[in-house]
């Protein structure tokens, strides 16, 4: 007589968590959204410069491990916290619309933080799905946190 066992077992999906952080002196809400993701997923997100007043596109992906990665960035202006310059494997190529592509960066963030300053929104996308709107979420300056969890 055969037996067979079944091993019922769960994969942990992640998730892409953006929240922030309101302390308790304040009379703002915190808000926080969820995201799911998996290995191999990315997601960008875009907004202007606030010293060159351009636009900049930052993609992250996600490792087996969960861990976030920087892998490529996308600038339209030189000027201050824009880099000039390459390290390692990374290289920089030119797009046809004049923009700069920093790509194969690959640098671990453990804390990713953005601020989402009245200048312009910032806007998410998560693969190829449709641009989501930063401010409508969590309003203008703000401070936002990511994690993946």
């Amino acid at each position: 007589m055969a037996l067979l066992f079944f091993v019922s077992c769960t994969i942990e999906k992640k998730s892409l968590i953006i929240y922030n952080n309101i302390d308790e002196k304040s009379s703002k809400e915190s808000v926080s959204v969820s995201y799911p993701i998996d290995e191999n997923d990315h997601f960008s997100i875009e907004f202007i410069h606030s010293v060159n007043k351009s636009p900049v596109v930052e993609y992250y992906k996600i490792d087996k491990k969960g861990n976030l990665y920087v892998y490529k960035t996308i600038y339209y202006n030189y000027g201050a916290g824009v880099p000039t310059d390459i390290e390692g494997d990374e290289t920089i190529s030119y797009g046809e619309d004049g923009s700069m592509i920093i790509d194969n960066i690959n640098r671990k963030i453990d804390n990713l933080t953005y601020y989402l300053s009245d200048i312009s929104d910032h806007v998410l996308k998560i693969n190829d799905s449709d641009p989501i709107s930063l401010w409508g979420i969590f309003g203008q300056n703000e401070t936002i946190h990511i994690d993946i969890r």
